[in-house]
Formats: C-alpha cells, structure tokens, sequence
C-alpha cells in the first residue's frame, strides 16, 4: 500500500505551531530572545523524535537540527533546517487563521488591522481558489 499524505494532519499540525507566540525581542540580546523560541523547538523535537532513527539537537539556543534517514539504499539522509522565530513588525500573540479557497480580497490580519491586498500584492491573485 502506498503511503498517503494527511494534509489535514500536516495543516493543523503547522497552525498548532502559529500559536507559539515566537515574535523577536530586539531589546533582548539573548538567543533566544524570547522564551517561546525555544518552547517551540523542543516541540517540534518532540514531534519529531516519535520517528524511528532520526537524530535530533536542540541548542540551548534554539538552534536545533532534525536529521531523518535515508529510506532506500544510496539515497542520502535529510536535515531539516527552521527559522523559528517571528519579527517584531507584528504580534505573534495571534490564533490559528486558515484561509480556505482564497478568493482573491484583501486579508485582514489579526490584531492590528492591517491588510495584505491584491492592489499592493499583485502576486496574492496567483492564490485564488486555493487553501
């Protein structure tokens, strides 16, 4: 039987991680700059680490790798790589938010009121109809 892709699993699985509040502290000098970065880290380490062989670091700084092995004989491992952390142009403290069907308005953002538009992001209209 050929392995199928839940990507209902994989979407709530990535909104899961949007409610981690990881906005960058620029005032804060540490690494992490905020205790959520690492929070995040460990919980997709966590995730990760149910996987049979896989190899995983979390740094004290956040910084962490998850490595996977290869499958088949002669094909090569793979490392996954996340930037975890969010700038502090905008409020992570936010909910879930899954735009299902695009149809082509602008997108309020949560919190603030501000809109990513199809007038100032001409490219947003290559997305209709999609989720």
């Amino acid at each position: 039987m050929k392995n199928r892709i839940d990507i209902e699993k994989i979407t709530n699985t990535f909104l899961e991680y949007t409610l981690i509040n990881t906005t960058s502290d620029p005032s804060n000098q540490n690494l992490p700059s905020n205790d959520n970065q690492y929070k995040l880290a460990q919980y997709v380490a966590n995730q990760f680490s149910e996987l049979a062989g896989v190899t995983i670091d979390v740094k004290s700084n956040a910084i962490t790798t998850i490595t996977l092995p290869a499958n088949t004989a002669g094909v090569p491992s793979i490392v996954f790589f996340a930037h975890l952390d969010t700038a502090p142009d905008h409020t992570g403290d936010t909910h879930a938010i899954r735009i299902t069907q695009y149809d082509g308005k602008a997108i309020v953002l949560s919190g603030t009121g501000e809109k990513l538009s199809p007038e100032e992001h001409p490219e947003l209209l290559d997305y209709v109809g999609q989720d």
